[in-house]
């Protein structure tokens, strides 16, 4: 009979089983620590694509978000010996993001005076708005980039903690346990969130066509 596992354990959102690709890239950041800029490059293109696109989802800006990514990995760079094992590579550069998208819009309500709540700016455009799908008329690509803005301005008109775990969750693709690491949270309290976020977006999204519909003859 195997013994009772800790029911504390079982609820730490840090007990992640690493993958290939983790071992893999924990190696590298101890290389890195130890001097290695090739295995920290590695490290950053592994990752870059992911933490451009989850601070693009969260801020709208696409070229702050680019900013923000060399900001991001700068910033691991110089911390590389304060990284814990106990946390996933992903989950440690994902928690850098976080605060650096807080950083950015406390620095822009700064500069404009507005309040930290407000909705994230809804500027830039992603690389998928900018070319057409294969196949499609002018009429079906016209469609598909409306129904893309009219999601986009939902996701970023959430609320930053349902916001977080949607763009976290459901477009990144972490599982509750990854995301509860990056935010610092329970898995429990990401399902809960996970589920008013969508609650809100599919509401937000039923009033839209509700509106255009009401337009039509």
């Amino acid at each position: 009979m195997h013994p009772a596992s800790d029911p504390a354990e079982q609820n730490d959102p840090s007990r992640v089983i690493p993958d290939e690709e983790t071992q893999h890239i924990e190696v590298c950041l101890q290389k890195a620590r130890e001097g290695d800029l090739e295995a920290f490059e590695r490290f950053y293109l592994t990752y870059k694509g992911r933490i451009f696109n989850y601070l693009y989802r969260f801020l709208g800006d696409y070229h702050a978000s680019e900013e923000l990514t060399q900001e991001v990995f700068i910033k691991a760079y110089k911390n590389l010996k304060r990284y814990e094992a106990r946390m996933t590579p992903l989950a440690w550069i994902y928690t850098i993001a976080r605060n650096s998208c807080k950083n950015w819009f406390r620095a822009r309500a700064l500069r404009s005076h507005i309040s930290l709540d407000a909705p994230a700016p809804q500027e830039g455009g992603s690389l998928g708005e900018l070319l057409p799908a294969q196949g499609e008329s002018p009429e079906e690509e016209a469609t598909r980039q409306e129904e893309e803005g009219l999601l986009k301005a939902s996701i970023l008109s959430l609320p930053a903690p349902f916001r977080e775990v949607v763009i976290l969750c459901d477009i990144q693709g972490c599982d509750y346990r990854q995301a509860a690491v990056i935010l610092g949270t329970t898995t429990g309290t990401i399902g809960s969130r996970l589920f008013r976020a969508r609650t809100l977006l599919a509401e937000q999204l039923r009033k839209v066509a509700d509106r255009e519909r009401r337009k039509k003859p």
